[in-house]
C-alpha cells in the first residue's frame, strides 16, 4: 500500500514541478520580451531625439511601465544606453527607479504585515 502512495505523491510532485517549470519558463520569455522592447525604445528615442531634454509624455509612461515590469534590467538599458548623449533623460529614469523601488518596497511591507494579520486571524478563529 505504501507504493500506492508513494506513487500518487510522486505524480503530484511532479505535477507541481511541472508546473513551477513551466511558469519559471514563462518568466524568462516575459523577461526577455521585455528587455528587448525596452532596448528598442532606448535606440528609437535616440536616434529620433538628438538634441536632450526632458521626457515627453508618451516617453514618461512608457519609462514607468517599463521600469515596473522589469525593473533592473529595463532601468539598467534605459540609463545607461541615454547616459553620454540624453543624460537629462537618464537622470528622469533614475528618478522614477528611485519612486517605484521606494513604492515596491512599501507594497512589500504592506503585504507582509497583511498576511501576519491575517494568518493570526485564521489562528485565532479555528481556536489555535
Amino acid at each position: 500500500m505504501n507504493n500506492g502512495i508513494d506513487m500518487v505523491i510522486g505524480k503530484q510532485c511532479s505535477c507541481l514541478y511541472d508546473t513551477i517549470e513551466s511558469s519559471m519558463n514563462t518568466q524568462t520569455i516575459f523577461v526577455i520580451l521585455v528587455s528587448a522592447y525596452t532596448y528598442y525604445f532606448m535606440d528609437t528615442v535616440l536616434r529620433s531625439n538628438p538634441k536632450d531634454g526632458a521626457l515627453t509624455k508618451s516617453e514618461k509612461i512608457q519609462v514607468i511601465i517599463l521600469l515596473i515590469l522589469n525593473t533592473l534590467i529595463s532601468w539598467a538599458i534605459l540609463s545607461f544606453g541615454w547616459k553620454k548623449k540624453l543624460p537629462i533623460k537618464s537622470k528622469h529614469v533614475n528618478k522614477y527607479l528611485k519612486i517605484i523601488l521606494v513604492s515596491l518596497v512599501v507594497i512589500a511591507i504592506i503585504a507582509v504585515f497583511i498576511t501576519i494579520i491575517l494568518s493570526a486571524t485564521i489562528r485565532k478563529s479555528h481556536g489555535q
